[in-house]
C-alpha cells in the first residue's frame, strides 16, 4: 500500500473516531438513508454542526447525498463501510 493509500485510511478513520460522525454513520447502517431534518431531530445535534459533520464524512468519502424532492437524503457511501460500521457496534457498543 503506498503513503498516499496509508494517509486516506488514516483520514477516513480518523472520520470515524469522532463521537457524533460515528453516531451519524450508526444511524444510517440502521436506516439506509434519511433526510437532513430526520438526522438532525434523532441525533440532536444542531444543523450547523450536523452540516459540518455531515461535510467532513463527504469529504472522507463515507457519505453520500441526494436530493428527493425538497429533502437531502443522506446515507453510506458503499455496503462495506456498513460491514465495518456493524463490526464497531458488535464489538464496542
Amino acid at each position: 500500500m503506498t503513503d498516499v493509500k496509508i494517509d486516506q485510511v488514516a483520514e477516513a478513520l480518523e472520520a470515524l473516531a469522532h463521537p457524533s460522525r460515528l453516531q451519524i454513520l450508526v444511524t444510517l447502517t440502521e436506516r439506509y438513508s434519511l433526510p437532513l431534518t430526520s438526522l438532525q431531530q434523532q441525533l440532536q445535534i444542531s444543523f450547523p454542526v450536523l452540516s459540518s459533520h455531515l461535510t467532513h464524512l463527504q469529504e472522507q468519502h463515507l457519505l453520500v447525498s441526494q436530493q428527493q424532492g425538497n429533502e437531502l437524503h443522506y446515507s453510506l457511501a458503499d455496503a462495506s463501510l456498513r460491514q465495518v460500521i456493524n463490526i464497531i457496534r458488535t464489538k464496542y457498543m
